[in-house]
């Protein structure tokens, strides 16, 4: 919905190109995350993916306790998970759209809606977001139109855990289906217009390079360095750029890398014919070794009538991240806030563990 409200010919194009995978990890580690909020079975995840899902549950159930108190009804809500809900044509009923909630809770004339998000992008505020206003529709529709009221809520949980809510009273429920249907209707329109921006982040359209919208949006301010493949010369052509063009190359870093994967993908999905037309190859990739078995590994490094390293030397090849540190006490600690975790390390952990300060990060004011 965030893409047709502010790219009505997206939905035009998405459907006349083929299918890109990506293959971005945070996606896969949603889809599972999802999954174990709705069995409420978290023991196969793993540390990251599992902390996350049990902060998101905690949020849910202080979410629920809330609204519960706000309504003031007696009886027992009805709870729904991983449910798709319908916008419907009010005359024919006919469905127009729809939307997937990941919890619902429902008593009398209330409706509590929440969507989760594990990503490392903090979504658009729940009063301002587009896919919350479809949930809410949705959620009405599904209704007939007999509920009152309507909460809507994101709970977001990654490198901090933030629980943003919204409400929808019936004046605001009907402004919202006006806002979708004028939204809807535009993009039916032939010819139906591109609008660049935030929004293509999520389109399956930039994943290809299949928009000519996106892609020059994402890369109009890097012009200037067209044809330069030498680092000394690509240096010195950034020490001429103004703070402004600077600060416009840096705030769509993002967007360009995901053109770049986007790109990197579709060329992949090609035949050796296509590439040679452009100049180009597929290379065989390189075998990459893992570790399957660590503890048989050590077993054989630091065992047997000769080993071939004590436990002190085979400590000095080991690296321990303290974000795995981080992940172990996130699961012991599963009603731990995330922006909590790094001080409990410390408190654990603080004399094996050393502090050195990073480059700073470049943020909006």
């Amino acid at each position: 919905m965030p893409i047709v409200a502010n790219c009505p010919g997206a939905p035009q194009l998405i459907a006349q190109i083929p299918k890109v995978e990506t293959n971005e990890k945070v996606a896969e580690q949603g889809v599972v995350i999802h999954a174990a909020l709705e069995t409420n079975q978290f023991d196969d995840l793993g540390l990251t993916e599992k902390g996350i899902a049990l902060r998101l549950r905690e949020m849910t159930e202080q979410a629920l306790a809330d609204w519960i108190a706000f309504i003031a009804i007696d009886g027992v809500p009805t709870i729904v998970r991983e449910q798709r809900l319908w916008m419907r044509d009010q005359d024919t009923l006919r469905p127009i759209g729809s939307a997937k909630i990941d919890f619902g809770a429902f008593l009398d004339e209330q409706a509590l809606v929440l969507d989760y998000k594990s990503g490392f992008i903090m979504p658009t505020s729940a009063e301002k977001n587009w896919q919350m206003k479809m949930q809410a529709i949705c959620a009405w529709h599904e209704s007939k139109k007999q509920l009152k009221h309507i909460r809507v809520g994101i709970a977001f949980s990654r490198l901090y855990d933030k629980l943003d809510l919204a409400d929808y009273d019936e004046e605001a429920l009907i402004a919202a289906e006006w806002e979708i249907m004028r939204a809807l209707e535009k993009a039916k329109e032939e010819g139906a217009p591109r609008f660049p921006g935030s929004h293509c982040r999520y389109c399956p359209a930039r994943a290809g390079g299949f928009c000519r919208e996106y892609a020059a949006w994402a890369t109009i301010d890097t012009i200037p360095f067209a044809g330069i493949s030498d680092k000394v010369d690509l240096a010195i052509a950034i020490s001429k750029l103004s703070p402004q063009a600077l600060a416009q190359i840096h705030a769509k870093k993002a967007v360009i890398e995901l053109l770049l994967d986007g790109v990197t993908a579709r060329l992949r999905s090609m035949t050796p014919e296509q590439l040679s037309e452009v100049g180009l190859k597929k290379k065989d990739g390189n075998n990459v070794r893992i570790v399957k078995d660590k503890a048989k590994l050590f077993s054989l490094l630091t065992e047997g009538d000769s080993p071939l390293l004590t436990k002190d030397q085979l400590l000095e090849h080991v690296t321990i991240s303290v974000g795995s540190i981080d992940d172990i006490v996130s699961t012991l600690n599963p009603s731990l806030p995330s922006k909590a975790i790094p001080a409990k390390t410390e408190e654990l952990f603080g004399p094996a563990l050393d502090k050195r300060e990073n480059q700073p990060s470049i943020k909006k004011l």
